[in-house]
């Protein structure tokens, strides 16, 4: 018995130091990304919005190496805050961190011009004009402070921002250029690009170079900084996605330091590009895209992740998953108009639902598509899917489909013909040409043939379709609902949009036939354009479901690895009414759940309007 009591004692004693260690073990792990979330906040308000005349014109990867070096030392050093105020005195030289709010300026000389970052979008896209003009839609510019300036920061106060619990971030938006050291932001460059180097320069094979990146936890942490702060700063639709961007931080900087990267294996660079789409999931945004691509400069520069997708071209219908289509190379015996019932055993509806945190979709169909399709894909050339399905007769059937590089699936042969002219109706489709107003002017020469026009706008039509709408109003046509973001301050403080105005001209031909226009989740961007002006000026009838709900040019970020794009233009209706996740309205609603039959491969949106048009000239 007092053995036992002993052996009590001791085992009680174990389990309080154990206690005691775990609390100190999560008090540390508390206090690392604690710390690492204030560096990112102070990198992202000086990156962005301090007016350093020396770095208008860096690189998203010269930050990003600037970055990952304050990281990598901020961590070494414990996370002294002296490296955060280091940071600060080379690319934010007159910032403050105190523990409240400093919004008093110890200077303002009025005799030296004042400058502010003023962002017009963001991120990078160049357009070649010609071999002489470029052309850069989204840019920053040093702007000076005047009179004339309707709006820009106050010249008289430091900004306040909370960065922590107990520590702020004082600092002018407006600057004199002279204030910053040329000397000290160059070597501050040159130091973080050895830094950079050394880790990549570590092996020499590519594929090691690569899976040894993200076996890195300094760049994780800074790639999770990076993607933070691009949202943070210039999304544009966080009230309307509901969003808590704010709370994500702390999140994405613990899942960078915990994921499991012991084994020096290619899955690595797999489960990362996996953990970057599931972090980036609550924007909800269809033009945010991850892409595979990794150009890091030098001997990595256009190493590619490529995707790999199943031969099967597939639908959802009233909530079950169809086959439209099976590619016929993939010598499979599973056959179109059949349910899928499983994949690798498990049920398909469980396994959208699992995949649906790999998606940005603005719309509820489109982000089940999205997640089946990346369900039925891998970056692993060498996997391979077990698909159950539910033919219509009723017979099960399984087989194990192989994946193959390049794009989804798709049949072409039944929707290549630009038009078609059947019982009084002419099908026009601008989605599969180029030269859309070229094939309308040739359909246009039959038009003794049929009385009345289905526009199929799902998908994204040819550019020049827009021609075609001049042809069904007598008057031109204003499009005033695409607007530019300008910011200057963090966190879209007191951003305003410049709202760009484009007239569509009616043409000489007014056509007088019945029109309608064909929408689903597809029509998306571009194509909710054309949907707009038919709806606002009524320029026929549309019937289908609602548009995808986003719209506004992509803009594009190029990080080392996995950049992404997302919307840069704030989009409304022409109306003024909310366009984001709501989309086009139909005129015709078709209630896709209540389809009769889903073990076909009818087109329900197609008949309904073919309906809608007999029954109205009946």
């Amino acid at each position: 018995m007092p053995l036992s009591l002993k052996m009590f004692s001791i085992m009680k004693k174990i389990f309080h130091c154990i206690s005691i260690l775990l609390c100190c073990f999560n008090a540390f792990a508390n206090t690392q990304v604690d710390s690492l979330s204030s560096f990112a906040k102070i990198y992202g308000i000086v990156r962005y919005y301090s007016p350093n005349p020396h770095t208008i014109d860096w690189s998203e990867s010269d930050w990003f190496k600037v970055s990952y070096n304050y990281v990598k030392e901020y961590r070494n050093s414990g996370y002294d805050n002296k490296v955060l105020t280091d940071f600060l005195s080379v690319f934010a030289p007159n910032a403050t961190l105190t523990s409240s709010p400093d919004p008093t300026r110890r200077y303002c000389c009025a005799s030296s011009p004042l400058y502010y970052n003023e962002h017009n979008g963001s991120g990078n896209l160049t357009y070649h004009i010609s071999e002489d003009e470029v052309y850069r839609p989204y840019y920053c510019e040093l702007v000076e402070i005047n009179d004339n300036k309707e709006r820009g920061p106050r010249i008289d106060q430091n900004y306040s921002y909370s960065i922590s619990n107990n520590l702020y971030l004082n600092i002018p938006i407006a600057e004199k250029k002279e204030c910053f050291c040329e000397d000290k932001i160059n070597n501050a460059k040159s130091i973080a690009e050895k830094v950079w180097s050394s880790m990549l320069n570590r092996e020499t094979d590519m594929r090691l170079k690569l899976i040894d990146m993200f076996r890195d936890v300094d760049y994780r942490i800074t790639d999770m900084i990076a993607r933070w702060n691009i949202i943070q700063h210039f999304y544009l639709y966080h009230n309307e996605d509901e969003m808590q961007w704010e709370d994500s931080l702390d999140t994405m900087i613990k899942y960078a330091i915990d994921f499991p990267d012991e084994e020096r294996v290619r899955a690595v660079c797999f489960n990362y590009y996996d953990l970057v789409r599931k972090v980036m999931n609550p924007v909800k945004d269809s033009h945010l895209i991850v892409n595979g691509s990794m150009d890091m400069g030098g001997d990595v520069k256009g190493a590619y992740l490529g995707r790999y997708y199943s031969p099967l071209e597939t639908q959802i219908i009233n909530d079950k998953v169809i086959i439209k289509s099976v590619d016929p190379d993939a010598q499979s015996n599973l056959i179109g108009g059949s349910k899928i019932v499983s994949l690798n055993g498990e049920d398909i509806t469980k396994v959208i639902d699992n995949n649906l945190c790999y998606v940005n979709s603005s719309n509820a169909t489109y982000a089940k598509v999205d997640a089946l399709q990346y369900a039925l894909s891998s970056a692993d050339a060498t996997k391979s899917i077990a698909v159950t399905t539910l033919a219509p007769d009723g017979l099960v059937e399984s087989d194990t489909l192989y994946l193959r590089r390049g794009r989804p699936y798709r049949d072409l042969s039944q929707s290549n013909s630009s038009y078609w002219i059947s019982d009084s109706i002419a099908y026009f489709n601008p989605s599969v040409m180029r030269d859309s107003y070229q094939a309308f002017t040739e359909m246009m020469k039959r038009d003794n043939e049929f009385s009345a026009i289905i526009f199929d706008i799902r998908e994204y039509p040819a550019y020049d379709f827009i021609d075609v709408l001049g042809h069904l109003t007598d008057s031109d046509m204003l499009m005033d609902n695409i607007h530019t973001p300008i910011s200057y301050l963090p966190n879209r403080g007191e951003v305003y949009f410049k709202t760009q105005k484009q007239y569509i001209r009616s043409k000489d031909m007014t056509i007088d036939k019945q029109c309608v226009f064909l929408s689903d989740y597809t029509s998306m961007s571009y194509a909710e354009t054309v949907l707009m002006l038919v709806a606002e000026y009524d320029l026929g009838t549309i019937i289908g479901t609602p548009s995808c709900g986003t719209n506004g040019d992509a803009t594009r970020f190029d990080l080392p690895a996995f950049g992404f794009t997302m919307t840069a233009l704030k989009a409304t209706n022409i109306d003024g009414t909310r366009h984001h996740g709501v989309g086009v309205i139909p005129d015709v609603l078709v209630d896709m759940d209540a389809c009769d039959s889903v073990y076909t491969n009818q087109d329900y949106i197609l008949e309904s309007a073919i309906s809608y048009i007999k029954e109205n000239n009946e």
